[in-house]
């Protein structure tokens, strides 16, 4: 790996650079090399030396060349973090040559924040040359944070640009010493388009075959049609080791045009116009592998097998149909070409339960997925959980039903007699690779699973479903997946979500919440592993814990596809429990789940808003403005008469203590860049931690619209934490007893209903009322607050108190749903 990542920095670096002194400016992204534009090819690789996947070919060379202090920046920032941690990172520049659309800025901002970098003007100068001296001070300051190597040997004095030689013996040493902590991978890829070829990428994107790459600071178009060996963090190129002197073979290519002279092929998310310099009966939806020499295809050769089923499981390694499974081929390639518009997929994209692609077949294996048709689905698939909803996969799977019902695996089908029991796993049948059916003979039995149970009280059973049960083997079990018509499945989730003594009224209002929420879930295809859409938890939305009964049935009918749409998309619709009078904004409560941004922007849908009709009307972000409205009984809220509208805890400093140092560990863990340890600079940075020592203070560092903790600070004898995100601060201080031998910790609600060590604090929306003593040393921390869950969207008891109202459920998703239209969506 060293010796790989050595042969990357010499070439890589010069490339970088070449592009400065030809072009005096990288924004511009004019061609690396000659007058003609043509990559500079110097001599041969030396003997045995390794590009890319064991090949050995010619490899750009290049002369020395200089080091800018952005593309140095960029260089130590993408060593050692993820792109989508520095976009989390708080903002410590203010540089007037800095601004958040510049592709350095993220890079300035963490060397600065890091410390590696420093400006005493109120500019960086992204683009001046890296001097000697500053080099050697920037390397020096990395060390400290990760391990150094001795750098008496750099002869770095002078205020003269470093020469690349020194910058990469340099970064050479701190790679080798950091093989635990970088980043960095080497890829060999296929530069396809640049937006000299391609207008519709962006100004730093290039198409290759492996997808969408960002090149930002560099220079690729003299690259374009050439194969070359890159080093990336991701999707974000950093180096270029050098480019292979073979015409490569680019291959499962989607042809989208052809005439006599020009063929039109997409590949990586372009499409570009070639020359054809040969004769080709090829039509047009073919998936290719052709020779490309600067712009004109030269050799080209069609993939004629084909199949076609429906998709049950999907992984990174095999797809399976339902008569047949296939393997991936290495450079499988997926494209969707409906509505006039060919793209660029991945694995996750090929929709469980569809069957309107076409699997282009090479030597056994899936080499090409096209989807021509948008999938549209009637039914969804659901993920079972095991008793408890512990998990998705079970040791041991037991089915009957209340009348004769069938098994089928592969071409053969068993019936068996009502109440006769099927085992699979343990002393049962084994189904190997296979997937079974099970399912009624009668359409008006259930399958019922003799494994699980579900409900509490009256209600605890063993869950009888709609549909057919799936099982299939997982690595250390089975999963079972239930499949039925989005409707009946909406029968078993409304009462499931909302209580149905509501009403039918109420359960309207979550049958339409819940087919939007649904809808969304199975096209995001987020279970694809597993070949369902959803689960039937509430990481998605609780399926047939409660069974369907008559109000939730006649709730579904009368609402029977309808759902929730902003313009013309159907919106997530979400829902919690109970309000503390106010909701919150959807951006103020989630990180973006895609680069981990938070706060984000809010959707007008899942905007904050009063939950009262009284004249009230005040800020809640102010930390005195909300401990008045928590505190005191101001508003006449839709969800005050419920258990849960108010609620208070009172917990001593230890036992505030103990909760934080149990569970900072693992909140940092599962989302480091949520966790932010205060350093010696006085800077919050994401760095491992374990608990924060003698805990000396706590308070609310920010609050959203709706008056809901956003970021909480912790100050501890060792150490100073910020923690962000509703979800993480609900489970930082929980009203539980971690001291052993002390009295279990009361949370006490409204109507006189008292939990002991409740497991999560009820909702972020709370204020801290504290004791000190004389000294200002911190005592205990009564805790108010109200609602409870996530308090984004709909509350589902605030539905109750407006039907009470004499509300419609239209009026009431209105008020819910800023903005939102109540339409057909299946």
């Amino acid at each position: 790996m060293v010796k790989k990542i050595v042969y990357v920095i010499c070439a890589c670096i010069a490339i970088f650079y070449l592009s400065l002194l030809l072009i005096g400016d990288l924004a511009q992204q004019k061609g690396i090399g000659d007058e003609s534009g043509n990559p500079l090819i110097i001599g041969d690789a030396k003997e045995g030396q390794t590009v890319g996947e064991g090949k050995e070919d010619t490899i750009l060379e290049v002369p020395d060349y200089a080091i800018t202090r952005g593309l140095a920046a960029k260089a130590m920032a993408l060593t050692f973090y993820d792109y989508s941690e520095l976009l989390t990172m708080d903002t410590y520049i203010n540089f007037k040559d800095c601004s958040e659309e510049d592709w350095y800025f993220y890079y300035v901002n963490v060397a600065i924040a890091n410390g590696w970098m420093l400006s005493d003007e109120d500019v960086f100068n992204p683009y001046g040359l890296l001097t000697e001296i500053e080099a050697k001070e920037l390397f020096s300051r990395v060390c400290e944070d990760y391990n150094g190597f001795d750098m008496t040997g750099y002869d770095l004095k002078t205020s003269d640009p470093i020469s690349y030689d020194a910058f990469i013996a340099l970064y050479t040493e701190l790679i080798q010493v950091n093989q635990e902590n970088i980043q960095v991978s080497a890829s060999q890829l296929f530069v396809y388009s640049t937006q000299l070829t391609d207008e519709q990428l962006g100004p730093w994107q290039v198409a290759t075959d492996k997808g969408i790459y960002d090149f930002g600071g560099l220079s690729l178009d003299g690259f374009i049609d050439k194969e070359a060996i890159f080093i990336a963090n991701g999707n974000k190129i950093l180096f270029v080791e050098g480019i292979l002197e073979e015409l490569p073979l680019v291959t499962n290519a989607y042809v989208s045009a052809i005439n006599n002279e020009e063929i039109t092929l997409f590949l990586g998310g372009s499409s570009r116009k070639l020359l054809l310099d040969l004769e080709t009966d090829v039509s047009v939806g073919s998936i290719v592998d052709f020779i490309d020499d600067q712009g004109t295809v030269k050799e080209l050769s069609v993939k004629e097998e084909k199949d076609q089923g429906v998709i049950k499981r999907v992984n990174s390694d095999e797809i399976e149909l339902a008569h047949k499974s296939y393997e991936f081929a290495e450079e499988a390639k997926i494209y969707s070409n409906y509505n006039g518009q060919v793209r660029w997929l991945g694995k996750s994209d090929l929709l469980v339960g569809s069957n309107t692609s076409t699997f282009i077949i090479e030597d056994k294996k899936v080499c090409g997925v096209i989807m021509n048709v948008k999938p549209h689905l009637e039914k969804i698939r659901v993920a079972l959980n095991s008793t408890g909803f512990k998990g998705l996969v079970h040791g041991e799977v037991k089915v009957t039903c209340d009348g004769p019902f069938l098994l089928e695996s592969g071409n053969e089908i068993k019936e068996f007699a009502a109440n006769d029991t099927v085992i699979i796993g343990g002393d049962g049948m084994a189904i190997g690779d296979k997937r079974v059916s099970i399912y009624p003979k009668n359409d008006s039995d259930r399958i019922k699973v003799i494994t699980i149970d579900r409900g509490y009280g009256e209600t605890y059973r063993q869950p009888s479903y709609r549909g057919i049960i799936e099982v299939a083997k997982q690595d250390e079990g089975y999963s079972i997946v239930n499949e039925l018509p989005i409707e009946e499945y909406l029968y078993a989730v409304v009462p499931s979500e909302m209580p149905s003594s509501y009403g039918v009224e109420a359960s309207k209002v979550q049958a339409i919440t819940a087919r939007s929420y649904a809808y969304n879930q199975m096209y995001g295809n987020r279970y694809y592993r597993y070949g369902a859409h959803v689960d039937d938890s509430v990481n998605c939305q609780v399926y047939n814990n409660i069974p369907e009964n008559e109000t939730s049935i006649t709730a579904v009918e009368e609402t029977k596809g309808l759902g929730l749409k902003s313009g013309e998309s159907v919106v997530s619709a979400n829902f919690f429990s109970t309000s503390c009078g106010y909701t919150a904004n959807s951006g103020d409560v989630w990180a973006n789940s895609s680069t981990g941004q938070f706060p984000q922007n809010t959707p007008t849908y899942l905007s904050a808003a009063a939950q009262y009709s009284t004249d009230f009307n005040s800020d809640l972000t102010d930390e005195e403005v909300f401990y008045q409205f928590i505190s005191t009984d101001q508003v006449d809220a839709y969800d005050e008469s419920f258990t849960w509208y108010r609620w208070n805890v009172t917990m001593s400093r230890e036992e505030i203590e103990a909760s934080i140092n149990y569970n900072l560990k693992d909140l940092y863990e599962s989302k480091p860049h949520l966790v932010r340890t205060l350093d010696e600079n006085s800077i919050f940075r994401s760095n491992y931690i374990d608990g924060v020592g003698e805990l000396i203070d706590v308070n609310v560092y920010k609050r959203g619209e709706g008056g809901n903790i956003m970021e909480m600070i912790v100050e501890g004898s060792e150490r100073t934490v910020k923690v962000s995100t509703e979800y993480h601060i609900r489970k930082l201080i929980r009203p539980v007893q971690y001291i052993e031998g002390e009295e279990s910790i009361k949370l006490y609600l409204q109507n006189d209903v008292i939990k002991d060590n409740y497991s999560v604090m009820p909702s972020a929306f709370y204020s801290l009322e504290k004791v000190k003593d004389d000294q200002g040393n911190l005592i205990e921390i009564k805790f108010i607050g109200g609602g409870y869950g996530h308090g984004v969207g709909m509350s589902q008891n605030g539905v109750k108190g407006m039907v009470d109202l004499g509300y419609n459920y239209q009026s009431i998703l209105e008020h819910f749903y800023q903005g939102i239209k109540i339409e057909p969506i299946f």
